[in-house]
């Protein structure tokens, strides 16, 4: 498995199994290591050795590739129940990529934010309007608000009291793919609970005090990689009564003071050490 490490002028240098790339031309352009030299009759080898060149490649900026495959990968799983954070942690482990910095790691939660704010902005305009006294239901606007605020604070108090706890577990790949299991039984559960509360007729229920906390709830635990937090908060919305519709609208509301939060604290650690995207 070759990998390009930091460019070099004159020299090639083996770091166990990797060979850094050397410019052999003097140009200050890197080449394709050696075997992809020597096979380079084989156009499907020189193909494969190409796109292992440019998912390992260094550049002065960043390690371009891998930020645009994370990114994807971000973007695709922010909205789906399948855990974004343990795609984060289990994709650069399959590539044998560094995990992110802080940088990359606040900018993705930046471009996570802005899909939810654009996404959900008919709402947010709905809330901020009753917030003052506008809008068809202020009242309700400015209790759902509130439920919002109660919702948020189990996973501001547990992500605050268990950081370095969390940090470990995003050094784990094996412990995300783990709890990737586990999200699936959850919502297994709650799609079945909720189908019973619905044949039953005791669904449709609104969102209060107990149930914000107990979505709220779930959204704490899923601060922990592999476990989807859209995913949980949306089956403590069924197994508690909320309808399909009501529980991911909360949900995904919910998730806007818990990305903002997680930015505002790593700006800090971001502006503290050097700024490097990957």
């Amino acid at each position: 498995r070759y990998a390009l490490g930091p460019r070099t002028k004159d020299r090639g240098e083996l770091v166990g199994d990797r060979r850094r790339h050397r410019d052999v031309s003097g140009t200050g352009k890197e080449e394709f290591p050696a075997p992809c030299r020597v096979r380079a009759a084989d156009p499907a080898y020189e193909a494969a050795c190409s796109l292992a060149w440019l998912l390992h490649r260094h550049e002065p900026g960043g390690l371009v590739l891998q930020d645009i495959v994370l990114g994807v990968v971000q973007g695709l799983t922010e909205f789906l129940p399948v855990s974004s954070s343990g795609h984060l942690v289990v994709v650069p482990a399959i590539f044998g990529w560094d995990q992110p910095t802080l940088t990359f790691d606040l900018v993705l939660h930046v471009g996570t934010l802005l899909a939810v704010l654009v996404a959900f902005r008919r709402d947010l305009w709905a809330l901020t309007v009753g917030l003052f006294g506008g809008g068809p239901d202020p009242r309700r606007a400015r209790i759902t608000i509130g439920l919002l605020a109660l919702g948020s604070v189990p996973a501001a108090v547990v992500g605050l009291t268990l950081e370095g706890f969390f940090e470990d577990l995003f050094k784990r790949p094996g412990w995300a793919v783990g709890f990737w299991v586990v999200t699936a039984f959850v919502i297994l559960g709650a799609e079945h609970v909720g189908d019973r509360l619905a044949a039953a007729g005791d669904s449709g229920k609104p969102i209060e005090t107990r149930r914000a906390l107990g979505i709220g709830a779930a959204q704490a635990a899923a601060i922990t990689p592999g476990l989807s937090r859209s995913g949980l908060t949306i089956s403590a919305g069924l197994v508690s009564g909320v309808t399909r519709e009501e529980a991911t609208r909360f949900s995904f509301l919910l998730a806007i003071p818990a990305i903002l939060g997680a930015t505002v604290l790593q700006i800090p650690d971001v502006t503290g050490g050097e700024f490097e995207l990957t």
